[in-house]
C-alpha cells in the first residue's frame, strides 16, 4: 500500500531513468529525481505500483533542485510521458508562487519541499541540491582592476543585456544540448 496519496493534476518528483548511458558519459544532467505534474487519475488504481500515470515533464533550469524548473520541451511542445506509481518518489509538491513566473514560465520548488528532497535517500541532494558555483576566473577580475569606474558600469550593462537575451532564448528551446535545463539524451522516461 502507498502511504502517499496521488491526486489528478498534482505535482510529484519521480525517479529518473537514464537509458542513454550507464556511467553518465553522455553528458547533460543526470539528476536522480525530476519534477512532473500528474494528468487525470480518474478510474486509475493509484495503490497498484504497476499502474501507469501520465505526466507533464519539467527539467531543472540550473541542473539542481534549488533553482528554477522549466517545461521540458521536445519539438516545441511540453513532453508528456508515463511513469509507474512505483517510480513516484515525492508527492504534494508545491512552489514559491502559485503561478509560473512571467518571464520564462519558470517555477521554484518551495523551501519545505527542498528540505524533503534534502532528506530523501535517492535525491543525491549533496551533489544536485544547489546550483554549481561559477568558476572564479582571475583573468576577468584582474582586467577590471585597471579600469576606471565608468568603464566598469558600461561593461556591467552590456553583460546584463546578454543575460536577458540568453533568458529570452531559453524559453524557445530548452531541448538543445548545452541549453540550460538540458537533460541527457535518451530520456529517462519511457515513451508511451
Amino acid at each position: 500500500m502507498r502511504s502517499q496519496v496521488l491526486e489528478s493534476s498534482s505535482w510529484i518528483f519521480y525517479r529518473a531513468r537514464y537509458d542513454c548511458c550507464s556511467d553518465n558519459s553522455c553528458g547533460g544532467t543526470h539528476i536522480p529525481l525530476l519534477l512532473a505534474q500528474l494528468g487525470d487519475l480518474t478510474e486509475l488504481d493509484t495503490q497498484d505500483l504497476d499502474t501507469r500515470l501520465e505526466i507533464k515533464c519539467w527539467t531543472p533550469a540550473e541542473a539542481c533542485y534549488d533553482g528554477d524548473w522549466i517545461k521540458w520541451k521536445e519539438r516545441g511542445k511540453q513532453l508528456v510521458s508515463t511513469v509507474s506509481v512505483a517510480e513516484v518518489a515525492l508527492t504534494k509538491v508545491y512552489f514559491t508562487t502559485a503561478k509560473e513566473k512571467k518571464k520564462g514560465g519558470k517555477r521554484m520548488v518551495a523551501l519545505a519541499i527542498r528540505t524533503q528532497l534534502r532528506g530523501h535517500s535517492q535525491s543525491q541532494y549533496g551533489k544536485f541540491g544547489q546550483k554549481p558555483a561559477p568558476a572564479k576566473g582571475k583573468g576577468k577580475e584582474k582586467a577590471k582592476e585597471g579600469k576606471r569606474p565608468r568603464e566598469e558600469e558600461e561593461e556591467e550593462e552590456e553583460e546584463e543585456g546578454e543575460e536577458e537575451e540568453e533568458q529570452d532564448g531559453e524559453a524557445d528551446d530548452e531541448s538543445k544540448p548545452g541549453a540550460a535545463g538540458f537533460v541527457a539524451p535518451g530520456s529517462p522516461l519511457r515513451r508511451r
